[in-house]
């Protein structure tokens, strides 16, 4: 065989072995795209899957999730893997105890992991769904919070740094959470939504948590089925609960400190 048909041949068979591994590390319904380094990322978000949570422990994980009235269910597999979480409709709620996720937007996830691909029906053989009784009356996890210095930085930012093609998401304009003493923007995805709050206020409650860690991703918003029942649970456990307003639904917010360093806020179901 002459040497370029040689070439040809062996440049061939090495492009469908690169197929075949993609086809091997690509779950099914999902396609991954090129990352330098020799890394695979998502492709563009567009389904808003739920959240990772930080944890020391499985111990640490239930006990923050008693606190909060979240039931959850307990996983092992074979190889000693475990992890502790919730599926909430089409969303998930997931204490990871091996360091936290890649950043998203540029940002730390020490205080939530945004996952951005679908979770529905996500969790162990026997508990796939992981479903369990909700004492707060969790249904679904509606949004990711970022708190940041430099908001318009931020949404501007790629979503996944170093990949290719470089992706970035659509915020909607900034508007005003006067209660925290901030200025926000928001995309919207299916499933949930991710929000960037900036501090506009140095006393406000917005300028305290980026204080206390500096831009990151910080917190979650659960949607429940009945507020009234929701503070009741949480007072009965003893958290403590600031009441602040998210376009003119009530919310209950239970601060960091009180999470496990990761901010959770309570909305009721919407009616529509």
């Amino acid at each position: 065989m002459p040497i370029s048909s040689w070439l040809s041949f062996s440049v061939t068979l090495s492009r469908l072995a690169t197929l075949a591994l993609l086809a091997l590390l690509t779950d099914a319904g999902v396609s991954w795209a090129y990352r330098d380094g020799g890394c695979f990322a998502p492709p563009p978000p567009s389904v808003f899957g739920g959240v990772g949570l930080p944890a020391r422990d499985a111990g640490h994980a239930m006990a923050i999730a008693r606190r909060l009235g979240l039931g959850t269910r307990s996983c092992w597999d074979p190889n000693e893997w475990w992890v502790e979480g919730v599926q909430l409709g089409p969303t998930v709620l997931s204490w990871h105890i091996h360091g936290f996720g890649s950043p998203v937007l540029g940002l730390p996830t020490t205080g939530v992991t945004p996952l951005l691909h679908p979770m529905v029906d996500r969790g162990c053989p026997w508990y796939a769904p992981m479903t369990a009784e909700q004492p707060a009356g969790a249904r679904q996890v509606t949004r990711a919070i970022a708190v940041v210095s430099d908001l318009e930085a931020t949404c501007d930012a790629e979503v996944y740094s170093g990949t290719w093609p470089r992706h970035h998401l659509t915020f909607g304009p900034p508007f005003e959470i006067p209660w925290l003493g901030a200025r926000a923007r928001e995309v919207r995805l299916a499933h949930g939504a991710l929000r960037v709050i900036e501090p506009v206020h140095p006393n406000g409650i917005a300028a305290r948590w980026l204080a206390a860690g500096g831009p990151r991703w910080l917190g979650v918003t659960i949607e429940v089925e009945d507020l009234a029942r929701a503070a009741l649970v949480l007072e009965g456990r003893g958290v403590p609960i600031l009441r602040g307003s998210d376009g003119g639904r009530p919310l209950l917010v239970v601060e960091p400190e009180e999470a496990g360093g990761t901010l959770v806020e309570f909305v009721a179901s919407s009616p529509f």
